[in-house]
């Protein structure tokens, strides 16, 4: 199956669920700390979400209707919250999974933003979309995991800031 064909499979999101584990299993073996696990996982969300650009490219024009579509198509699941908060000094965006793409309840991971690596996906796919042009109020956007489910909350929640 090609990488185009892939985005659209909907049975691919439990293929990486049940993959991703491994791979974080097999980090946590190989490095020493919780930061490196952290960068190496968030370096692979970027790659993911330069290349998701490449195969699906946004058909909205404003930041909250890239995400809400975005998120819809790279994950398959509805329900996805997202909240805009936007004043003069600070431009937020908030996500908030109530079932998480990556997390699962069973898997507790302390001290490691399991999800860290869909947050990084989303920021690089709109951080794509603005160098590209189509958010052009915007220079850069910069994602930040709040909650993890499998960190102990009740949901996941991502901050994403626009400058």
């Amino acid at each position: 199956m090609n990488r185009e064909a892939l985005l659209h499979d909907k049975a691919s999101v439990y293929l990486i669920q049940m993959i991703y584990v491994e791979v974080v299993a097999y980090l946590r073996k190989k490095l020493e700390s919780i930061e490196e696990i952290e960068k190496r996982i968030r370096k692979m969300g970027e790659n993911i979400g330069r290349t998701m650009f490449i195969y699906y490219r946004p058909r909205k024009k404003s930041p909250i209707s890239i995400m809400k579509d975005f998120i819809r198509v790279a994950t398959g699941l509805s329900g996805v919250r997202i909240k805009k908060k936007f004043k003069k000094q600070n431009k937020k965006i908030i996500v908030i999974y109530k079932v998480c793409p990556l997390c699962n309840r069973e898997i507790e991971t302390k001290g490691l933003r399991y999800c860290l690596p869909t947050m990084a996906i989303i920021e690089e796919y709109v951080n794509q979309c603005i160098k590209e042009g189509k958010l052009k109020k915007f220079n850069r956007v910069e994602g930040e995991v709040i909650k993890s489910i499998a960190s102990g909350d009740d949901r996941c929640e991502y901050h994403f800031y626009f400058k």
